[in-house]
C-alpha cells in the first residue's frame, strides 16, 4: 500500500498548514477527544507527522459492519435539523452489505491508481482553494456539487477532510469517519480500501442508531448517507 506521505498533495497540504495547529471544529471543548485509555480499540493508531491525529471520536459511539440487514437501526441519520428535516419512510431500502467484519483492502491496477490518484489531488486542491485565511473549521465548501462543513482536517489514512453535508452534525460526521477508521490497519493505509457498503453509527447525542451506506464516488470522495439526505462526507 502507497504510504499517506508519498501520496499527500503538496498544494493542498501547504492550504491546511497555513491553517495553523489544527483543531477539532464544530464542537465546544467537552465534545473532543479524549486520550486513548486501556480498554479502548486495540491497535488505535498513534500518529508521528505534522499534524493532529485524526482519532475515533466519541468514545461512546459505535460502529460494525452488519451481517445482515441491521435489526432495529433507524433509516435516517441523526436529526440535527428537527424543524427543516424531511420525513422518510421507514422502511428506506439500504445498501446490501457486501462486506465481511475483516474488510480487506482492494488493490488497484497501474492505471486505475494513476486514475485515482488524479482525482484525489483534484478534490483536495478544490476544497483547500475554498478554504478561508485562519480558522478552516466550520468553513463552507462545496464538495463537486454538494454544499458541506469542514469539521476536522488532519493527516493520516491518506485522507484530509471530514465534512458534515445537510441535516449532519459536526459531531456525528468526525464520529462516522473515526470509527471508519478503525477498520483500516493503520494510519499509512488509504481508508478508502477499507469502507464497507453499510455501518451502523451510533449518535452520542440521540443514543440511536443509524445504518449508513457508505461508496466511494468518481472524484474519490467517501460518502456515507443515509435517510433525511443526510451525508458524512470525507476526502
Amino acid at each position: 500500500m502507497t504510504s499517506t506521505r508519498s501520496l499527500r498533495p503538496v498544494a493542498a497540504f501547504a492550504a491546511i498548514a497555513a491553517v495553523g495547529f489544527l483543531t477539532v471544529g464544530c464542537s465546544t471543548s467537552a465534545d473532543m477527544a479524549a486520550p486513548s485509555t486501556p480498554g479502548e480499540v486495540s491497535g488505535e493508531p498513534t500518529f508521528e507527522n505534522t499534524y493532529p491525529a485524526f482519532q475515533p471520536l466519541n468514545d461512546d459511539a459505535e460502529l460494525h459492519v452488519p451481517d445482515s440487514a441491521d435489526e432495529g437501526a433507524p433509516a435516517g441519520p441523526e436529526p440535527t435539523l428537527p424543524d427543516t428535516a424531511t420525513d422518510q419512510p421507514a422502511g428506506q431500502a439500504q445498501q446490501p452489505d457486501t462486506q465481511a467484519q475483516g474488510v480487506q483492502g482492494a488493490q488497484p491496477g497501474a492505471g486505475q491508481h494513476q486514475t485515482a490518484q488524479d482525482s484525489k489531488m483534484a478534490t483536495y486542491n478544490s476544497l483547500s482553494g475554498q478554504l478561508p485565511q485562519g480558522e478552516a473549521n466550520g468553513a463552507a465548501v462545496n464538495v463537486h456539487g454538494t454544499p458541506a462543513t469542514v469539521c476536522q482536517m488532519g493527516d493520516g489514512y491518506n485522507i484530509a477532510f471530514v465534512m458534515a453535508g445537510a441535516n449532519t452534525s459536526c459531531d456525528f460526521a468526525r464520529s462516522t469517519a473515526g470509527r471508519l477508521m478503525t477498520l483500516a490497519p493503520s494510519s499509512q493505509d488509504d481508508l478508502r480500501a477499507y469502507i464497507p457498503a453499510q455501518v451502523t453509527v451510533n449518535s452520542s447525542v440521540t443514543q440511536q442508531n443509524y445504518s449508513l451506506a457508505c461508496n466511494i464516488d468518481e472524484h474519490e470522495v467517501i460518502r456515507c448517507t443515509g435517510g433525511n439526505n443526510a451525508e458524512v462526507l470525507i476526502v
